[in-house]
């Protein structure tokens, strides 16, 4: 276990040293990954028996925002409408809601943004207008519009950052629409560039949202490509490997293993 200075991030690790969040929660997996722990806080201990089994995170225990609309809209999930309750729509000023979280940052913690949405996210930045990012994006057989602008992004970090909260970013994953399979990185660059920019500290970048390809297919191929195109990318975007965001993924969900694959085959695949 290594002791991270909290103002710091660390380095961004070697292929292969990657987190992994499933739709269920987030979760750093062994895969020779190297865990980070803030100085001057405990490690969260994993023993069976007194012996250690695993080490994770002091702020392992986190919380999320989705990117979910009311009901009655084409954003509502399965699961039930999130008025009022997604990134885009909280109150952020609430002070119940602040008092809540600067409780719960006061113990260390991340806030993750992203979600079964978050591929059809757009960012207001870089030179896309607000016609286009409001423009319809597909979405399960049917059409959803989540755009994100820059005063929107500027206040989540504020709400988050106030109250102590590292925060992770689920990076949308647009389609190349000449290359089957493949990101689109132009707005999600642009995304990037405008959080540099602006001094924002990020924990972590994942790209894309419950993404797990069959292994030998163009979409495949495709996420494996764009995971190396994100580590470029961030790497030009915070030069400064002390304030660059770890990557973190494949970002799968809780079924989304194909049924005809030995279990954890993309996973393997995929490291």
């Amino acid at each position: 276990m290594q002791c991270l200075d909290r103002s710091r991030k660390p380095p961004a690790p070697p292929i292969g040293q990657l987190a992994m969040r499933g739709s269920g929660g987030f979760a750093l997996v062994v895969l020779g990954l190297t865990f980070w722990e803030p100085c001057a806080r405990a490690a969260l201990v994993v023993s069976i028996n007194d012996h250690v089994t695993n080490q994770v995170l002091a702020d392992y225990v986190s919380v999320d925002l989705d990117w979910w609309g009311a009901d009655g809209t084409p954003e509502a999930g399965s699961g039930g409408g999130w008025a009022g309750c997604n990134a885009l729509d909280l109150d952020l000023t609430n002070p119940m809601l602040n008092s809540a979280v600067r409780a719960f940052g006061q113990h260390g913690g991340l806030l993750r943004i992203g979600g079964s949405l978050g591929n059809s996210v757009r960012y207001e930045m870089g030179g896309l207008t607000h016609k286009e990012c409001t423009s319809p994006v597909p979405f399960r057989n049917r059409s959803v519009v989540r755009c994100l602008n820059e005063s929107r992004w500027d206040s989540l970090y504020h709400f988050a950052t106030t109250a102590g909260l590292g925060m992770i970013w689920g990076l949308s994953f647009p389609y190349n629409s000449s290359a089957p399979g493949h990101w689109n990185a132009t707005n999600p660059e642009a995304f990037l560039r405008y959080s540099a920019a602006t001094g924002k500290r990020l924990y972590g970048i994942e790209l894309g949202e419950e993404m797990a390809p069959m292994p030998g297919t163009a979409n495949f191929t495709g996420l494996l490509a764009a995971y190396r195109s994100l580590k470029s990318l961030m790497r030009r975007v915070w030069p400064d490997a002390a304030h660059r965001p770890i990557t973190l993924g494949p970002c799968v969900g809780m079924d989304d293993e194909t049924p005809s694959l030995p279990s954890y085959a993309f996973l393997r695949e995929f490291v």
